[in-house]
């Protein structure tokens, strides 16, 4: 959506609040900082009523795939300073507690929110021994750390004497590169890599109730939609100690297969 929908649609509900005597919007949460911040200025000036908040999705190391994105989260904290309804914002306390001190603004903590009336959680679902499904599912980013997440699968293999298959991602290749991953599983007797193509929402929960581990090795990153998902459909997840949404007792060090 473009900045001009948000306004036309501000104006709309702004109108139709008035018309009906029910409340008029009062936030505005942008989820990763994507609007040119003189817009965004305009927007708020338009709308003094209204917060505008821009969130950082991810912790800072995870902002180097988007420099672009740097720039807008700092030109918003200066804007924050310049007005009364513009704010920065992050999903994870370890940027905002950066942001906070590093640009001297009080950077707000928005934590993400995920929908669990549709949880589908399987009790007491215990792997059972013969085949083994593992998955390695996002986008294929070199922060994301697919390589050590394939090297566990490798090891789990070699230990467990099993069949095992490795679930991989494709479809969205953000500066990846599978070839390291095809070497690293190439010719491992009871080791299948299976690509899984980007799926609608709905198929991808449902292929996720056939896994029967999740691993999301994240070098650096913060809340992580494939481990939300993971756990609505009762699959238990490997995490690195960068997503610190999971109890600790799950994560893994990034770089200990």
């Amino acid at each position: 959506m473009r900045d001009k929908h948000i306004v036309e649609r501000l104006r709309h509900h702004d109108g139709r609040a008035d018309a009906r005597g029910e409340i008029r919007p009062t936030h505005v949460i942008l989820a990763a900082p994507w609007i040119n911040t003189d817009d965004l200025a305009a927007m708020a000036a338009e709308f003094p009523e209204v917060v505008f908040a821009v969130v950082s999705h991810s912790s800072v190391g995870f902002l180097a795939a988007d420099p672009h994105a740097i720039r807008l989260l700092r030109q918003t904290a200066d804007l924050q300073l310049a007005s009364h309804n513009v704010f920065v914002a992050g999903n994870s306390q370890k940027f905002t507690d950066w942001a906070t001190e590093a640009w001297g603004v009080n950077a707000a903590w928005l934590p993400n929110l995920y929908c669990t009336s549709e949880t589908f959680t399987h009790h007491n679902r215990w792997w059972q021994g013969g085949l083994l499904r593992l998955g390695l599912f996002g986008a294929n980013r070199p922060l994301k750390n697919f390589l050590s997440g394939a090297a566990a699968a490798v090891e789990l293999a070699a230990r467990l004497h099993v069949p095992t298959e490795l679930y991989v991602s494709t479809g969205r290749n953000e500066g990846g590169n599978f070839r390291a991953l095809e070497e690293m599983t190439e010719d491992i007797s009871n080791l299948r890599v299976i690509h899984s193509p980007w799926l609608p929402w709905s198929r991808f929960r449902r292929l996720l109730r056939a896994i029967d581990l999740v691993f999301q090795v994240s070098y650096t990153e913060t809340f992580n939609v494939v481990t939300a998902d993971a756990v609505s459909e009762g699959v238990p997840v490997v995490a690195s100690d960068a997503i610190d949404g999971v109890p600790r007792w799950w994560q893994a060090r990034a770089d200990e297969p």
